[in-house]
């Protein structure tokens, strides 16, 4: 039901994308999230949603990529264990939902504006990153 959802989302999401060809930081997608609250723009909200799941399923991947390969004896380079960390992230153990994660981008813009100059992407991990970090254990 959720990745219906979610491909649902993305479709929608496809016209906006195209449109917001141009923005590429993060205060940009910010700017965005935060108007989708006020905005009559099905598009802007879809986009921000959808953006930020988008980049937090492959850190939930690399969460438990990670996981498996230090089970199995990998990682064993503190170098390849932190490279690897700083794409993880693991909402799924709080069970937080698109809108938790919308707030987690939001906040950590809020709280760190000086990081807002990343791209969209590195702002998202960020944001998830420091909420909810992966666990190797």
């Amino acid at each position: 039901m959720l990745r219906s959802i979610m491909i649902a989302a993305l479709v929608l999401g496809v016209p906006a994308a195209c449109a917001y060809a141009e923005g590429t930081d993060a205060r940009w997608l910010h700017g965005v999230c935060v108007k989708s609250y006020s905005s009559a723009s099905a598009d802007e909200q879809a986009f921000c949603i959808t953006y930020i799941e988008g980049v937090a399923d492959l850190m939930l991947w690399n969460c438990r990529l990670a996981r498996e390969r230090v089970s199995a004896g990998g990682l064993a380079n503190e170098a390849d264990r932190k490279a690897i960390l700083s794409l993880s992230s693991d909402p799924a153990t709080s069970f937080v939902g698109s809108l938790g994660m919308k707030h987690a981008f939001l906040d950590w813009g809020n709280s760190h504006p000086e990081r807002l100059k990343l791209p969209m992407a590195a702002g998202v991990i960020e944001a998830l990153r420091e909420k909810w970090p992966c666990s190797l254990r």
